[in-house]
């Protein structure tokens, strides 16, 4: 059932209270207006600027009869509700943005005074907002409804309009020969821009659109930016603008073999969520007094069994490439990584942190149709709450300390990177050195322009510093984790520093291809 053909339904059961979540509600307004099919009842809006206002001619009548005025409109929120119970039989009241002031002295009691009024009189509230956390009190007699982002063939519409916007505005100028007609729009092109929207509004997909054409035709890569521009300043998310691939990853072939997997199989995911030291994002679970990261891990967990979501855990010491595979898994198939900061959808107020944690969930959901692959990063699985390992059900890999060829290819990686040759690049004593050390030495080496071995000088290993950690961590990956390495489970006496060493990576008898 439609968006739409669930609140005619609620309609046509005369519900008086409902709740339509939305990250347009001038859009919903619209379409919720287009839906009554000539039906005209009296329709009208409140918002804490305007007041009330008549969105149609019966409309405009009926704020005559709730006593606007020019002078006073009724801003006030509880003042305008309690107008209402004059409202007409059959009314809409439109609510803008809710979510700001539900919890105001007297404004759920207020909502609540019209539930039963409102039921006798066929009329209905529409409170809109992009989420609601729902006081307690009137959780029970609010209908709520999501109104979803725009899908791919709407999106494909919008993209359309735009650019024949766009072509109807210079054809004087290409009839006069001062411009050159603009590219046709294949339907190539047109498949790479609602790949770029997929996710955002209509009201900022249009605006996206039409910034991005320009003389050349439509610009994907600038929607891309756009629309990274604007998933931004959702409170939690970041989307990833590296360039790290596979190909800049030394060692790690058999995580990076099985994440080839995933995302060039069936059902291959359109986004990858990173989610970083997960064992401190969630380090609260189970002991915050207000009880919000244990919210936020119940959204979480809840999202990724209702749309099937795939997880992946990456453990290891600090500095082994965890994060790095994380960004590099959507990077090197074109998909994008966007960062989850669960501390950054940390609210002030009661109940604002699951809000902020659910439309960012929403966000992802409209930006991958439900198709994400979370991968999350720690050092000391043993801190994550059990419920959050288990949805993380996909693979859990153990990343280990490079073995000796490993850590001789990052030092050929790196001093490459970092432009060091000659007697400079003579290699450091490092058995035991993650990627991270040896790039900060190579880093070290090119700011002082000094030696590999100098520059080691100021490294302390976490081989060294961290070494009872280490340990404790092989113990438990030991016959337990997956080994990122090679194929099956680590195994910590296996001796995995010998050149000789070769691993196959096969999926249905098929060699993987993961370059």
């Amino acid at each position: 059932m439609t968006f739409i053909e669930q609140f005619t339904a609620a309609r046509r059961a005369g519900t008086p209270l409902v709740c339509i979540r939305t990250a347009d509600p001038a859009a919903t307004v619209r379409s919720v207006i287009a839906s009554l099919n000539g039906d005209a009842p009296p329709v009208l809006h409140w918002d804490i600027i305007r007041g009330i206002q008549g969105m149609n001619t019966p409309g405009i009548a009926a704020t005559r009869q709730l006593g606007v005025t020019p002078d006073n409109s009724l801003p006030d929120p509880v003042m305008a509700l309690q107008a209402a119970h004059k409202l007409p039989d059959g009314a809409i009241l439109f609510f803008a943005n809710t979510h700001r002031i539900i919890k105001e002295n007297g404004l759920s009691q207020a909502v609540w005074n019209l539930r039963d009024p409102f039921k006798n009189t066929g009329c209905m509230l529409v409170l809109l907002c992009p989420m609601l956390d729902t006081p307690v009190e009137i959780q029970q007699d609010i209908i709520m409804l999501d109104e979803p982002l725009p899908d791919i063939k709407q999106l494909g519409d919008i993209v359309q309009g735009v650019y024949r916007s766009a072509e109807e505005a210079i054809e004087k100028a290409v009839a006069a020969g001062k411009a050159k007609p603009l590219p046709k729009l294949t339907p190539e092109v047109l498949t790479s821009a609602t790949d770029a929207l997929i996710g955002l509004a209509a009201f900022p997909s249009e605006q996206v659109a039409a910034m991005s054409v320009g003389l050349k035709g439509l610009d994907i890569p600038q929607l891309w930016e756009r629309k990274r521009m604007i998933v931004d300043d959702v409170r939690g998310l970041k989307v990833w603008r590296g360039k790290e691939t596979f190909s800049d990853i030394r060692g790690y072939q058999n995580a990076i073999a099985y994440l080839t997997g995933i995302m060039r199989g069936k059902g291959n995911p359109r986004l990858v969520g990173w989610i970083d030291e997960a064992e401190k994002q969630f380090a609260g679970f189970g002991t915050d007094t207000s009880g919000s990261t244990g919210k936020q891990v119940g959204s979480l967990l809840t999202f990724m069994e209702d749309r099937r979501c795939l997880g992946v855990m990456l453990v290891g010491a600090p500095g082994c490439a965890k994060s790095m595979l994380a960004k590099a898994c959507g990077l090197t198939f074109q998909r994008p990584t966007i960062k989850f900061d669960a501390a950054a959808m940390e609210g002030s107020l009661v109940g604002e942190t699951k809000m902020y944690t659910e439309y960012a969930l929403k966000t992802l959901d409209a930006m991958s149709e439900g198709r994400i692959l979370f991968i999350a990063t720690c050092n000391k699985i043993s801190n994550l709450p059990p419920e959050f390992r288990r949805r993380f059900k996909d693979a859990t890999f153990f990343c280990d300390l490079p073995t000796k060829p490993e850590l001789a290819e990052l030092w050929k990686l790196y001093s490459a990177n970092y432009d060091i040759a000659g007697p400079r690049a003579k290699i450091p004593a490092s058995e035991g050195w993650t990627g991270a050390e040896v790039r900060n030495c190579c880093e070290i080496a090119w700011r002082f322009d000094c030696t590999l071995e100098e520059a080691a000088s100021y490294i302390v290993p976490v081989c060294r510093s961290g070494a009872k950690d280490i340990d404790a961590l092989r113990q438990q990956a030991n016959g337990t984790f997956i080994s990122a390495s090679y194929p099956g489970v680590y195994d910590l006496n296996r001796n995995t520093n010998s050149p000789t060493v070769e691993v196959q990576f096969q999926f249905g008898g098929r060699k993987m291809e993961i370059n």
